[in-house]
This record gives C-alpha cells, structure tokens and sequence, in this order.
C-alpha cells in the first residue's frame, strides 16, 4: 500500500488485527519498507539510473517483483530489494509493457 494517506500504524494493526504476515508501504522516492510480526525494515529507493518518465506502474512493478521472489523463496530483504529496484526502473518509461524490468536487468542491477 501506498504511505501517502496511510494512518499511522496500520500496518501494524493489519498485521496484529488480520491474517497479513507482511504488509509492504510504498513511499516513492523514500523507498519503502517492510512491516512483519517481527518488526519492520526500510530500504531505501533504488537509483532508476535514468530520469523519471512516468510514474504509473511503479506500484505494480513494485508488487510483482517482491511477489516473484517471495514465491522463488527469497529471504524478505532479497524481495523488497528486488521490489524497490523494479518499481525504480518502471518509472523511467512511459506506462506499458515495456515499462517492467526483466530478470536478466534485475540481477544487474541488484
């Protein structure tokens, strides 16, 4: 979820109130951080290594990314490093297929 009108502390009451075992908060260029029943970590936003184009689809790049490597069994970190990296890269092109990183850009770019 985005952190631009997020309460504070939902997150955490999503987690303790439902079935969430992790709740994601997007923050564009602060980055974005990761809430658990174990605490929570920040990471930074991802240098998009060109200019800004178009921010539509950060989010969902964002999302798929983590989701990939989540599903791949990747340690939290790995995914929501993997996240922030593609939800960067997104932002340097206009809206559309082509706006997603690949795998082989993501690796590089880690």
């Amino acid at each position: 979820m985005s952190a631009v009108q997020l309460a504070a502390g939902a997150a955490d009451r999503i987690l303790a109130e439902g079935v969430a075992s992790r709740v994601l908060v997007t923050d564009g260029a602060k980055g974005a951080t990761l809430h658990t029943r174990d605490g929570a970590v920040h990471r930074p936003a991802a240098d998009p290594g060109a200019p800004i184009a178009d921010t539509n689809g950060a989010g969902d790049a964002f999302a798929a990314a983590f989701l990939a490597a989540w599903l791949a069994g990747d340690a939290d970190a790995d995914c929501l490093r993997d996240a922030v990296v593609a939800g960067a890269y997104a932002c340097t092109r206009p809206v559309g297929a082509d706006c997603f990183i690949d795998r082989a850009e993501l690796a590089r770019r880690r």
